[in-house]
């Protein structure tokens, strides 16, 4: 039967699942928290033994999201984090990072106020504190990062998030690595340019480029902002999150606050919080 009632055993176990999300997100042994609370909360968080792609066309701000995560990750909650990316440029991952925590933003390069340069010494001294890893290797391969986070389980710790920052073709070893280091793994991944080519604009799960992460990833969430098509979008400064496929949370699209040139996203609870977001910090 295509159609079913909504019974009482279909509202208790929707009411027990919800519940159970909640009690799950405090849990530090089975999840990791983003700190993007409409995400976690539909999500159950990032669950421990699990893989997470983020998908998106380029400029979408993939590495601004995972930048936000890193600092909730290893700054707010005192976690570690392993950050492997194709980018060769580490030098400029790490100054656009820094930028990011200090709340300067992109104009840091400019600004020599002092209260400019007390920011960046103050966020120099919060990455420094915390246990965030950058891999050295210039467009390092799925197989060099496999040996290196056995490499780092090695030497007696343990990482609780592992993002990895390139065109992934397969999926089976880093969910060999989630689920051997007990740890959440984050793919940010660029999607087909079809998706430039519809008149709608939002990523479907037919547009990944490798059609076999479909069925791989255990969780897959794109990345979209309405303003990167339509100059004169209603939607300025706001992003969605569209969950396509979760193993254990909701599906659904959530809606996030995005300072571009500050590289933050923030839970709306009002469109007006946006513009408080730095402040509110």
């Amino acid at each position: 039967m295509a159609v079913s009632k909504i019974n009482r055993e279909k509202i208790m176990d929707a009411l027990n699942e919800h519940a159970s999300n909640k009690e799950i997100l405090k849990d530090d042994s089975k999840v990791v928290r983003t700190g993007l609370k409409d995400l976690d909360c539909m999500l159950g968080g990032l669950r421990r033994g699990q893989t997470y792609l983020l998908g998106a066309r380029p400029s979408m701000g993939k590495t601004d999201f995972a930048f936000n995560v890193i600092k909730h990750v290893a700054i707010n909650e005192g976690k570690r984090v392993l950050f492997f990316s194709l980018d060769s440029s580490k030098r400029r991952l790490i100054s656009r990072f820094a930028g990011f925590i200090s709340k300067i933003g992109e104009g840091f390069a400019n600004d020599k106020s002092e209260k400019a340069t007390n920011m960046m010494e103050n966020a120099i001294n919060e990455i420094d504190n915390a246990e965030i890893y950058l891999d050295d290797i210039p467009n390092i391969s799925i197989e060099e990062i496999t040996a290196a986070c056995s490499a780092f389980e090695s030497t007696g710790k343990q990482p609780d998030l592992i993002i990895v920052a390139e065109r992934v073709r397969t999926c089976a070893e880093l969910s060999e690595i989630a689920k051997r280091l007990n740890c959440a793994v984050l793919i940010l991944s660029q999607i087909s340019r079809n998706v430039e080519e519809r008149e709608d604009h939002h990523p479907v799960l037919e547009d990944l480029i490798e059609s076999g992460l479909k069925r791989a990833v255990d969780n897959i969430i794109f990345l979209y902002r309405d303003e990167y098509y339509n100059k004169d979008s209603m939607r300025e400064g706001l992003a969605d999150l569209c969950i396509a496929k979760s193993l254990n949370g909701d599906r659904g699209t959530i809606v996030l606050g995005y300072m571009r040139e500050y590289h933050r996203f923030c839970t709306l609870t009002c469109v007006g919080e946006l513009e408080n977001v730095i402040e509110e910090e």
